[in-house]
C-alpha cells in the first residue's frame, strides 16, 4: 500500500476533516486502507461499529465515521448492502491480482477451477455448487479463500477453525467449539464475526496489559460479544502529527509511509 504525496492536501481529505470537524481524520482512512491489505478484501458488510473500530474513531456518534466516508466518496455504498472501498483495486491492482491468485500468501501456481460434470449436482449430501468455483471468495462473504453462499448466509460448524485461527487467546478449545454449536442459529455471517473480532483485537480492552482482559472463546461466544460496540483506541504520535499536518505546521508524511 503506498499513500501518494498528496494525500493529506486532497480535496477528498480535506472534505472529510470538514465533516467530521477532525483535523487528524486522515488517519481513518489510513487506518482503513491498512485493514483492506491485512484482510485481503476490499469490500465488506460494515457496520458503524465496525468501522470505527477499525479506524479507531473517537466521537460519540458511531454512525459519523461510517456516512462520512461514504459522503466523501472513500467509501461506495452498494446495492447489496455491502461497502467497497472506493478504487483500492484501481490502485493496487498488483497487489489484488496476488491475492486472488493465491489467497492464503503461500508460494505456488493457484488451482485450477474444477471441471464441469456432465450432470447436475444433486442437493443432499453435503455442498454442492451448480458453478464451478472461481474467485468468488473476494468481496462476497468469504475470507481467505473460504467461499460462502452469496448471500452472506450464517456460519456453519466448518467456519469455527477459521476464526478460531483468528482469535487472540487460544484457550478451551473444546468449549469454544461446543458454545459455537449451541450459538450458530444466532451468529451473522463468518466475514462479519471476523471483521467484528478484527475490530475488537484493536481496541483498548483487548490490547491493555498484553491482552490479559480478552476473554476466553468460550466466554466471547456465549456471551454473544460479537455484537458488542467496540471502544476504539488511538495511536497517538500519528494522529498528533496528522494533526500539525493539517494546521500546516510541518511537511507531509513520507512517500510510501505505511502507519504500525
Amino acid at each position: 500500500m503506498i499513500i501518494e504525496p498528496g494525500f493529506l492536501d486532497h480535496w477528498k481529505t480535506q472534505m472529510l476533516i470538514s465533516a467530521l470537524e477532525d483535523g487528524g481524520a486522515a488517519i481513518y482512512v489510513i487506518r482503513l486502507w491498512e485493514h483492506c491489505q491485512q484482510r485481503r478484501m476490499w469490500r465488506f458488510a460494515f457496520t458503524p461499529q465496525m468501522v470505527r473500530g477499525i479506524c479507531r474513531y473517537q466521537g460519540d456518534d458511531a454512525a459519523a465515521i461510517l456516512d462520512a466516508l461514504v459522503e466523501t466518496g472513500f467509501v461506495d455504498q452498494l446495492d447489496d448492502g455491502m461497502y467497497e472501498v472506493h478504487d483500492f483495486f484501481e490502485h493496487n491492482a498488483k497487489m489484488c491480482r496476488n491475492w486472488t491468485r493465491n489467497p492464503h500468501g503461500r508460494a505456488g501456481k493457484p488451482k485450477k477451477n474444477p471441471k464441469r460434470t456432465q450432470a447436475e449436482p444433486k442437493e443432499p449430501g453435503g455442498v454442492t455448487h451448480k458453478e464451478a468455483i472461481g474467485l468468488d471468495w473476494i468481496g462476497v462473504d468469504g475470507v481467505d479463500g473460504i467461499t460462502h453462499s452469496p448471500d452472506g448466509g450464517r456460519v456453519t460448524m466448518r467456519d469455527f477453525e477459521p476464526w478460531y485461527d483468528r482469535y487472540p487467546k487460544k484457550k478451551g478449545k473444546d468449549a469454544a467449539k461446543k458454545a459455537w454449536k449451541q450459538k450458530l442459529k444466532d451468529m451473522p455471517s463468518l466475514a462479519i464475526l471476523i471483521e467484528v473480532l478484527e475490530a475488537q483485537k484493536a481496541s483498548e480492552d483487548w490490547v491493555r496489559d498484553s491482552g490479559q482482559f480478552v476473554p476466553y472463546p468460550a466466554t466471547y461466544l456465549r456471551a454473544g460479544s460479537y455484537q458488542d460496540i467496540i471502544e476504539p483506541t488511538i495511536d497517538a504520535e500519528l494522529e498528533a502529527h496528522l494533526k500539525t499536518v493539517a494546521s500546516g505546521e510541518l511537511p507531509s508524511l513520507p512517500e510510501g509511509y505505511i502507519p504500525k
